[in-house]
Order: structure tokens, then C-alpha cells, then sequence
């Protein structure tokens, strides 16, 4: 904690917002860069980022990471936030569901129902 106005703490994030993720790697910390993450994966008690690079597991919970970072992810699913910057369609899959496109994603991640309005009218300006 650091003195603010009035000697009240104040905490460090409150200063400078974080550009990088760091992940557990065997003993070893990576940092990931905001800027490289495709999409945040909630799988049980960990999230996997898909970046750049690859894959990796980060001890920090959805709603946290959604909550920080709410001007570079959206929510598209209960378990997924997809970076702002990444979205390029949504489209209708062969069973009525609706799908997000990735601009570097393998394939279509699936858009929950109670998702869809939220998702497209940010879409409309991004």
C-alpha cells in the first residue's frame, strides 16, 4: 500500500493498470501481454489463456479478470471472455446457435443465449 491524498493507503493497481497476465509454468513465471490474448477460458478452479504463443493456466478467477479488464474483453459465455480486438463475426451455426469468430481463432467459440444482445450491440461499437 502506498500513501494517497490525506495519508489514506491506497492500493498499487489503482495507479497503473496491468498490460500483462503471468502464468505458472513448472517453477518458472510468464508474462503474457494483454495484447496477445486471444480468449479467457474458465476450465474448474483455473483460466486458460489462449495467446499468441500458445496456451496457459493463471490462478485468477473470470469475473476478476472481466472486472479489470472490461474495456479489453467481452463476455460471450458463462466460461469465456474473447478479446475486444479479436471478434470479427458472429454467425448463426448449423443449430440455430450463435457463434463468435476469432480472428486468430482454430474455430467459432459458441455465444451463450443470455449473451447474444449484450455481444451485439457492443459489436456495433467496437
Amino acid at each position: 500500500f502506498l500513501a494517497g491524498r490525506g495519508g489514506q493507503p491506497q492500493e498499487r493497481g489503482a495507479q497503473q493498470a496491468r498490460s500483462m497476465l503471468c502464468a505458472r509454468l513448472r517453477g518458472s513465471l510468464r508474462l503474457i501481454a494483454l495484447d496477445d490474448i486471444h480468449y479467457l477460458q474458465a476450465e474448474e478452479k483455473y483460466v486458460v489463456v489462449h495467446h499468441a504463443r500458445g496456451e496457459d493456466l493463471i490462478e485468477e478467477s473470470l469475473k476478476s479478470l472481466e472486472e479489470e479488464f472490461a474495456s479489453r474483453f467481452i463476455r460471450i459465455h458463462r466460461n469465456c471472455l474473447v478479446a475486444r480486438h479479436e471478434l470479427v463475426e458472429l454467425r448463426r451455426g448449423s443449430g440455430g446457435q450463435v457463434q463468435a469468430v476469432l480472428r486468430h481463432g482454430k474455430q467459432p467459440l459458441e455465444v451463450s443465449r443470455r449473451c447474444v444482445a449484450t455481444l451485439k450491440q457492443e459489436l456495433r461499437h467496437l
